[in-house]
């Protein structure tokens, strides 16, 4: 079928994107609060305790925006997703056991992969950690990268001063929710959210399944010390 351009969506509001936009709300709040949570971490040095993310405030200069994922007419079976890309990182390579000899390796086939399943016409979520090099190195990647691109910025994604980086992204957010059919949210975060139906979230009371999309655990499990 027929994929409509992106500047031709109908983003007209109906009773559905209401509650879309109160899900998209209530997730941003369940997230921030969660990156303020304190959380325990063993080292090889011993155990300490900290913010889930450093720096949490940080994260509050990502602003709420819609998406082109609430309007209709969006053929959501073109809509993709990956995360931690990792760009210019040599290390990550060993950190998470990836196939690679080097990044030069990984760049190529990371775009090979990636061109070889999205289109120019489709939609990729980028769940977070783009790259290590400056932003117009970055962005110079990027623009080798087809598709309409919505980044959920990440711990990476912010410069050494705490700001978010100037990427070159279609959208850029914090958290994001997309809506399925039969009250079935996808919730895309960059750290995971362990339960999305937390006592304090609307969640329950709407009577919505909010399911929690994440990157930044790599190769481990929400269940190890990531």
């Amino acid at each position: 079928s027929h994929i409509p351009r992106w500047d031709q969506i109908n983003m007209a509001t109906t009773m559905s994107t209401k509650m879309l936009d109160v899900v998209n709300s209530d997730l941003r709040t369940l997230y921030v609060d969660h990156l303020h949570d304190e959380k325990l971490y063993v080292t090889e040095s011993g155990n300490r305790k900290g913010t889930r993310a450093n720096y949490p405030s940080m994260y509050d200069q990502v602003n709420a925006r819609d998406s082109i994922l609430d309007g209709d007419g969006i053929d959501k079976s073109r809509v993709f997703v990956w995360s931690d890309q990792h760009f210019f990182h040599s290390n990550i390579i060993k950190y998470a056991n990836r196939p690679f000899a080097d990044v030069d390796e990984m760049h190529s086939v990371l775009l090979a992969n990636y061109k070889a399943v999205v289109r120019p016409n489709d939609i990729c979520i980028w769940v977070g950690d783009v790259g290590f090099a400056k932003d117009p190195t970055i962005n110079h990647m990027l623009d080798a990268y087809p598709g309409y691109k919505i980044l959920i910025a990440g711990n990476h994604d912010f410069g050494k001063r705490k700001k978010l980086r100037d990427l070159n992204f279609d959208e850029i957010h914090l958290t994001l929710a997309v809506e399925f059919p039969d009250n079935l949210f996808l919730g895309f975060t960059h750290f995971p959210l362990e339960d999305c139906k937390l006592p304090n979230s609307q969640f329950t009371n709407l009577g919505v399944d909010v399911r929690n999309v994440h990157g930044h655990t790599h190769d481990k499990t929400i269940e190890s010390d990531y």
